[in-house]
């Protein structure tokens, strides 16, 4: 579960449509790769995971997906996943721009003044003690007592430093 706190791309309209072959979950991170032809008439970017050689270089966009079935006008916020093959939103990221993000929803172990940045080969953030391993894109942790949805799940609040 993630929630946005203040993003700049509510407001003015950083957000890109994007499509991935595996099921994602909102707080993950992806960077845009070439235009997917099976969607005619809209563009709608094939997601790519971030690897080890382009960490320090691309842009990565957070998954921010509306949590609400449209189908059915309920949803379990929980349960909710971004599902696999189906548009959904990325978020291009702004220095200042604040998330809370589920603890089961990253990997490591959260302090406050630790990092969570993109991790080699999979959309899930992981924690970092500093940032010398050269990513673009950094979140520092800034609060590990936050709860988030209904059940109050443990949860960090995190801040965009770099991007």
């Amino acid at each position: 579960m993630m929630d946005l706190l203040k993003a700049q791309g509510i407001y003015n309209g950083n957000i890109d449509n994007v499509v991935h072959s595996a099921d994602l979950k909102n707080g993950n991170v992806v960077s845009l790769g070439t235009i997917n032809t099976d969607f005619a008439g809209e563009q709608v970017y094939n997601a790519v995971l971030p690897a080890t050689a382009s960490l320090a270089t691309m842009e990565f966009l957070l998954v921010a997906q509306d949590e609400y079935d449209y189908s059915n006008g309920e949803t379990d916020v929980e349960a909710f996943v971004v599902v696999k093959d189906v548009p959904f939103k990325g978020l291009h990221l702004t220095v200042g721009d604040k998330i809370k993000l589920a603890k089961t929803d990253f990997s490591g172990t959260s302090a406050v003044g630790k990092y969570l940045i993109p991790a080699n080969g999979t959309a899930v953030l992981a924690v970092a003690n500093d940032l010398t391993g050269g990513t673009r894109l950094a979140l520092k942790i800034t609060s590990v007592t936050e709860t988030i949805g209904y059940s109050k799940a443990p949860a960090v609040k995190a801040e965009v430093v770099s991007c």
